[in-house]
């Protein structure tokens, strides 16, 4: 059973518990001091269902002659970062291959050892008598195999085996530790207590939203636009307690649930939390840039884009926002047929080879340019609502004259204070999201290294809850700035609900 391996200086293996194995399995080491490419054995009785207790045992091919035989190693932008492929991806890989997945049972990124510096630390090189395989490496399991290796029970899914490690269900890694094992108790009683308060809290909330939001007047453009970031916000708030709580699911051994697999459960939701986040992204943006326009250009731009080329605008932007990472993700693949040979067969495949470089450039440039749109329009719409508090002020002392269009009404002004609000509220609650994407793309080794272990899981919970209070904090919003929508929240919990003041 392939284990996934955290740090930089420690490799993911296969243990054999029978030497009369070596001659089948498939291992292969490329370029040891760059990237690992480990193969898995077409038969099942080969790989061990855990690590040895003392040895793991790693071969390498002879490169020279037979390495292009056998492996197709695709190095990422590391050169401590490789790309896992199995030699039968349809049929065998859900047997043995584990997530760090980005698609099931496909792709598993592994971490070479950094074999110049650390290698004569962790591993003794020995001449194997086989005429394929040169080099075995012993690791030194009872003094650092436990810091490296994070090995959890598999799960059986119609036949199936994973392995399923906990960092990719809930944040939390196992460490291992000792002197942390208390901490990681306590937390792991905290977080899931408190991710389950602030997703309750930001599906009430979002409910409420959509509710309300259906009932006012959807000719207004304002209303319409927040109707539709209301959905796009429930939909990230159900898929994302639904994939928390599967993961919970399978964590406590909970695999099958009236005859249903949780961890199919658990993976379609995963794929149902991005579509909708860039969708709520998109919609947050245009109101924005729609509000900022408004201001700017209040005689010219309000004739141009009407609420109906709004919805169609906005209707645009989400379709592109799910489906080009849709298309991205299902048809970006290329095949490399390659001969796998052994001592008893000569087999062709054709594994599925999936890149990921694009898919993850959409999405980062898309996250980016909408938190930094939000931002710029956050700093104009303060300007002039600064401006227009200055000009009423001046104007209640005196009668005012011709503005020139410049003057708000007093809808205007609480059209604007909303959305600035909800831009506000939208920019602290994605910040953190935004640090932890830069630190893993400025800092190598943030994702798996021990030394960022206490940085990841500060973030990686950080964002769960920023991201539930984003969709929770607009209802005070809209309460507070919208009497409307007062109206209405207080028309639904009060018997006798005052009636609302009109705003011109």
């Amino acid at each position: 059973m392939l284990s996934l391996c955290r740090p930089a200086d420690a490799v993911t293996v296969w243990a054999s518990r029978c030497c009369d194995c070596v001659g089948q399995q498939m291992l292969s080491l490329c370029k040891p001091a760059d990237a690992v490419t480990v193969w898995a054995s077409s038969c099942c009785h080969c790989v061990s269902a855990g690590v040895s207790s003392r040895v793991v045992t790693l071969f390498a091919l002879n490169l020279e002659k037979d390495a292009p035989r056998y492996v197709t190693p695709r190095v990422h932008h590391s050169a401590r970062v490789v790309t896992l492929f199995t030699l039968n991806l349809e049929k065998d890989a859900p047997r043995y291959v584990t997530p760090r997945v980005h698609h099931p049972a496909r792709v598993v990124t592994l971490f070479a050892l950094n074999l110049e510096k650390d290698a004569p630390r962790y591993v003794t090189p020995r001449v194997h008598h086989s005429a394929r395989v040169v080099t075995l490496f012993a690791l030194n399991l009872e003094k650092h195999l436990a810091q490296f290796f994070l090995v959890q029970p598999a799960v059986d899914m119609d036949n199936e085996t994973y392995t399923i490690l906990p960092e990719l269900l809930t944040g939390r890694p196992s460490l291992g530790r000792e002197d942390t094992a208390s901490l990681d108790s306590l937390f792991d009683i905290i977080k899931p207590v408190v991710i389950f308060f602030f997703s309750c809290f930001a599906l009430f909330t979002g409910l409420l939203n959509v509710v309300n939001f259906a009932r006012m007047d959807l000719s207004q453009g304002v209303n319409q636009n927040l109707l539709l970031l209301s959905c796009f916000d429930v939909w990230v708030v159900a898929a994302s307690t639904s994939a928390y709580i599967s993961g919970l699911l399978i964590i406590g051994g909970y695999r099958v649930i009236a005859g249903i697999s949780v961890i199919r459960v658990w993976q379609v939701f995963m794929a149902m939390v991005n579509y909708p986040l860039n969708s709520s992204f998109v919609v947050t943006t245009v109101i924005a840039l729609v509000r900022c326009l408004c201001v700017t250009m209040p005689l010219t731009f309000r004739d141009i884009v009407t609420p109906f080329r709004q919805l169609i605008i906005m209707a645009v932007g989400c379709c592109l926002s799910i489906s080009v990472p849709l298309y991205i993700d299902l048809y970006s693949y290329f095949y490399k047929p390659q001969v796998i040979v052994n001592s008893s067969h000569t087999t062709m495949v054709d594994p599925r080879i999936r890149n990921r470089l694009i898919f993850d450039l959409f999405r980062t440039s898309l996250y980016y340019t909408c938190f930094i749109a939000n931002f710029i329009s956050i700093i104009i719409l303060s300007i002039y609502l600064k401006r227009s508090s200055r000009f009423q002020a001046a104007s209640s002392q005196a009668k005012p004259k011709s503005s020139g269009g410049k003057r708000l009404s007093a809808r205007e002004a609480q059209v604007m204070k909303t959305v600035l609000l909800i831009l506000a509220v939208f920019f602290f609650c994605n910040l953190p999201l935004m640090i932890l994407s830069v630190c893993r793309q400025a800092i190598p080794g943030f994702s798996w290294s021990p030394l960022y272990y206490n940085w990841k899981i500060v973030l990686d919970f950080i964002v769960s809850c920023a991201t539930f209070l984003n969709v929770g904090l607009n209802m005070p919003v809209y309460f507070l700035c919208n009497s409307r929508y007062r109206g209405l929240v207080q028309s639904m919990f009060c018997r006798s609900a005052p009636e609302e003041k009109k705003v011109p």
